[in-house]
């Protein structure tokens, strides 16, 4: 953990992090009840915006809890750090891939399927966060072990 901040102070900071991510997620699934010919615009800004949040979330995890876990901590938590890290680096990289499997004139051309699809990722984006979130509240209380 980031000498700088306090174990609540990173919470804060993931919580944060997670409300933007979750809000996205949120706004576009609203999307689907829509035309596609209306929602295709608003669904690939907001992709963009989701990329970038989850980035800076996927950035701020690294330096400030994984990496200086995997650096000073026991031996058990480095590893519990590491699977994190993995999982962390493995839900973006999903995301990442169902974005480039719908690009727009596919999405319009295939609503329903892309709408099965983007429904199937948010809750696996969601499942996500609230794990990822008990865990890392347990590695950051020494708790995990």
């Amino acid at each position: 953990m980031d000498e700088a901040m306090t174990c609540d102070e990173t919470l804060d900071r993931i919580d944060a992090h997670q409300q933007v991510i979750r809000q996205l997620v949120s706004a576009a699934r609203l999307h689907t009840d829509r035309p596609a010919a209306d929602a295709t615009a608003d669904l690939l800004t907001l992709r963009t915006r989701m990329l970038t949040a989850m980035r800076a979330y996927q950035a701020f995890k690294h330096t400030a809890v994984f990496d200086p876990v995997i650096a000073t901590a026991h031996p058990l938590r480095a590893v519990t750090a590491r699977r994190l890290k993995a999982s962390c680096v493995m839900a973006s990289e999903a995301y990442r891939l169902h974005t480039t499997r719908w690009p727009a004139d596919r999405i319009a051309a295939e609503w329903t399927d892309y709408a099965e699809a983007m429904d199937s990722v948010c809750l696996a984006i969601e499942k996500h966060l609230g794990e990822e979130r008990v865990m890392v509240t347990m590695l950051l209380a020494g708790t995990e072990e």
